[in-house]
């Protein structure tokens, strides 16, 4: 039940987010941009990791809606995600840092790198097993190229 209500209030809060973003101007157009870019570019290795936003995107429609879902998903997993970590205090930190750093140049392979970042977080305050490293490595390295910092955590650690 307690995950039901901090769900709850993650979605209000992406929500929230989410009229921001339409807000902004020009975020249909960079929508097409980076759309563009991840299809048109694979020879340059930049985009070439970049395909979990743009493919969950183009598998809802790949219009502004389906942006807008996948967006409000990502913040939502973030939120409760933040909330795990350091309660509402976390919860108020993830979107503020969102609402601050969100723009007309957001791409959909934004969204998940605070996602990721924080269940790596978790997952080394827990010291959880390398099996939910390599699991989230595998995810990861097909939203950007900050996933190699799992495996190099699990080379140090």
């Amino acid at each position: 039940m307690k995950l039901l209500r901090i769900s709850a209030l993650s979605a209000i809060c992406a929500l929230a987010q989410i009229q921001l973003l339409e807000k902004a101007s020009g975020l249909d157009t960079n929508l097409k941009f980076a759309m563009a870019a991840v299809i048109a570019r694979k020879e340059w290795s930049g985009f070439r990791s970049r395909l979990l936003g743009p493919e969950l995107v183009r598998m809802l429609g790949g219009d502004h809606r389906a942006f807008l879902i996948v967006t409000f998903a990502g913040l939502v997993i973030g939120g409760v995600l933040a909330w795990r970590l350091a309660g509402a205090f976390g919860l108020a930190v993830y979107h503020a840092g969102f609402a601050l750093l969100a723009n007309p140049w957001f791409a959909p392979w934004d969204i998940f790198e605070p996602v990721i970042f924080t269940a790596f977080v978790i997952f080394v305050v827990e010291s959880k097993p390398e099996s939910y490293f390599v699991t989230l490595f595998s995810v990861a390295i097909f939203n950007l190229q900050t996933a190699m910092f799992i495996p190099l955590w699990m080379i140090i650690s």
